[in-house]
C-alpha cells in the first residue's frame, strides 16, 4: 500500500473505519434465548455454590464415618437405620453414633463428620446393616461448592 499523504486508498480505509468504531458501542441487558451472537460485556459472578449443598454421590447409608474406623472382615460393625433423607429433602437433626439413615444419589447431607456407605458394600437386614469396611470422612459425597463457588467468576467479558 501507497504510504504517501494524498494516496486515496488510504484516505478510504481511514474514513471507513472512522465510522466503525472499535469496541463496545453499548451495553444492554438481553433474555439469554437472545443473547446468541452478542459479546458479554462484563464478567459474571457465581451468585450460589454449585451444588448449593453437599449430596451423594452413590445409593446407600449415610454413617458417622468414625464409626466404621475398625470395621472388616473380622471385626464388622453394625448399625441401626433410623430414616431416609429423600432426594429434595433437607436433615437439620443429628445422627448419632451407632446409627445411619438411608440415602439416594442426590440426597442432601448433613454438616458433620459422614460418609455414605454404598449399597453393596453393606448387609442388610431389618431396621440395622452391617459393614465389613471403613469409611474415611467424606467418602462418596460431593461437597458444597466442589464445582464452582460462590462470587467464582463463571464467564468473562468479550
Amino acid at each position: 500500500m501507497n504510504e504517501r499523504p494524498d494516496d486515496p486508498v488510504a484516505a478510504a480505509q481511514e474514513r471507513f473505519f472512522a465510522a466503525f468504531p472499535a469496541g463496545p458501542v453499548g451495553v444492554e441487558s438481553v433474555e439469554l434465548g437472545k443473547a446468541c451472537s452478542r459479546v458479554l460485556a462484563a464478567d459474571v459472578m457465581a451468585a450460589i455454590d454449585s451444588p448449593p449443598f453437599s449430596r451423594a454421590l452413590v445409593e446407600g447409608f449415610l454413617v458417622n464415618a468414625a464409626d466404621t474406623v475398625n470395621a472388616g472382615d473380622a471385626t464388622p460393625v453394625s448399625l441401626t437405620v433410623s430414616g431416609a433423607i429423600g432426594p429434595g429433602k433437607t436433615f437439620e437433626n443429628q445422627i448419632p453414633s451407632g446409627t445411619c439413615m438411608e440415602v439416594s444419589t442426590g440426597s442432601f447431607i448433613p454438616e458433620g463428620a459422614f460418609a455414605v456407605a454404598r449399597y453393596m458394600d453393606v448387609t442388610r437386614s431389618g431396621k440395622g446393616i452391617t459393614i465389613k469396611r471403613g469409611y474415611n470422612l467424606g467418602d462418596n459425597i460431593e461437597a458444597i461448592g466442589c464445582e464452582i463457588k460462590k462470587g467464582e467468576g463463571i464467564l468473562r467479558a468479550g
